[in-house]
């Protein structure tokens, strides 16, 4: 909770620096809200990608602008060598974390752990699953939930 709290501070002043310059400037955390689609569970804004093809890393907020930002220089070097490191794979408690990647599935049923969505889901049948996919029950649980859910970050305070 402690990263993104600083992360939206960060996002908060750079936005708030820009629009002192008279640009308009808007921050977009990179949690809540986030949206269901085909694909599963989709955030806003690309972060991750984002900071992977800017070489900042695989965590990130954003702040979108109007100002004409230089770019820098892609960064081609390796980010996160997990295989030598290990520090996010071995502080993660989900086990969600791998040389291979992190799979989403492990680390939400470990962080909703203490929410019983996911339990009443399985017991329901596979239709009126499909109908509580939908965009407008989504944002209603979101609502729902906000403020609420148990969030983790070890493998983040772990690689720091």
């Amino acid at each position: 909770m402690k990263q993104y709290r600083e992360i939206d501070r960060i996002e908060r002043a750079a936005s708030k620096f820009l629009e002192d310059k008279r640009f308009e400037a808007v921050p977009v955390p990179p949690y809540f809200p986030v949206g269901m689609g085909k694909q599963g569970i989709i955030g806003d804004f690309p972060h991750r990608r984002a900071a992977v093809e800017a070489g900042l890393g695989e965590r990130l907020g954003s702040v979108l602008t109007t100002a004409r930002l230089k770019p820098d220089k892609k960064f081609k070097g390796r980010l996160c060598d997990r295989e030598k490191c290990r520090r996010c794979i071995e502080a993660c408690p989900a086990g969600a974390i791998s040389e291979n990647g992190w799979d989403r599935s492990k680390c939400v049923r470990f962080v909703g752990r203490y929410h019983k969505i996911p339990e009443i889901l399985e017991a329901l049948t596979k239709e009126v699953r499909s109908a509580l996919r939908s965009e407008l029950v989504w944002d209603f649980y979101q609502q729902l939930v906000m403020g609420t859910v148990q969030y983790c970050f070890e493998c983040v305070s772990g690689a720091l």
